[in-house]
C-alpha cells in the first residue's frame, strides 16, 4: 500500500518545494502550496502566479562615484 503512494508523495514534495519559494517571492500565502497535493492543484497555482500582479523590484539609486 505504501508503496504504490510513493511516486504520488514524491512528486507533491518535488511540486511544493518550488512553489513555496515561488510564493513567497511573490508576496502570496505559501498555504497555496498545499493546493500542490491535489491532482489538479499545480494547475491552480500556475494559473495564480501567471496572471496576479508581481511586486515591483526596488529602484537602486546610483552610486556616486
Amino acid at each position: 500500500m505504501t508503496a504504490n503512494l510513493l511516486p504520488y508523495a514524491t512528486v507533491v514534495v518535488l511540486t511544493a518545494i518550488p512553489a513555496w519559494a515561488l510564493l513567497k517571492r511573490i508576496g502570496l500565502s505559501r498555504w497555496w502550496t498545499l493546493l500542490s497535493a491535489a491532482p489538479l492543484g499545480m494547475i491552480v497555482i500556475l494559473w495564480l502566479i501567471a496572471f496576479r500582479r508581481w511586486p515591483q523590484p526596488r529602484k537602486r539609486e546610483p552610486v556616486a562615484s
